[in-house]
């Protein structure tokens, strides 16, 4: 299934020109987890310690976005709120994934040069919603779906 990603970053606008998506950071992959180490083999087992929750990392192409995600990591500096939007591709795209953000850290920024610049740009959250919308069999999108994380406390919902 081919899709459209965008990142909505108030103080770093990116450069899409997309109807719904536009001034923001396109976006080529992102991935992100999420782990929680189990003790099987220690004392009674199957207990389990605090989630350890990854960075999230991004692809982009460098655009004017780059030098204030740069910055931002350089000085330590926080975005108050970040959205990924990612929406099916294609005559009617539907926005079917969202994770909104907050208190975001650029935690590194990369480029690499071949025939375009590209970057490899990570973020962590102090909060992380994340809502989901399945589609139907008639092509419409299900109700949400939601996970909602406030990882600075180790407070987790859905």
């Amino acid at each position: 299934m081919a899709v459209d990603m965008f990142l909505k970053i108030k103080d770093a606008p990116g450069e899409s020109l997309d109807a719904k998506h536009p001034g923001e950071i396109q976006i080529l992959s992102v991935s992100w987890g999420v782990s929680n180490p189990s003790s099987m083999a220690f004392g009674a087992g199957a207990g389990s310690g605090k989630a350890n929750f990854q960075d999230i990392v991004i692809a982009k192409k460098f655009d004017k976005a780059s030098p204030k995600l740069q910055l931002a990591c350089a000085n330590g500096k926080h975005f108050d709120e970040a959205t990924l939007t990612i929406r099916k591709a294609g005559e009617s795209p539907q926005e079917f994934l969202t994770y909104k953000l907050e208190e975001v850290y650029v935690t590194s920024v990369s480029a690499s040069v071949s025939d375009e610049v590209l970057e490899s740009v990570t973020l962590q959250a102090a909060k992380i919603t994340l809502d989901y919308k399945a589609q139907k069999a008639d092509g419409k999108l299900d109700a949400s779906i939601y996970f909602k994380g406030d990882i600075k406390k180790h407070v987790y919902t859905a």
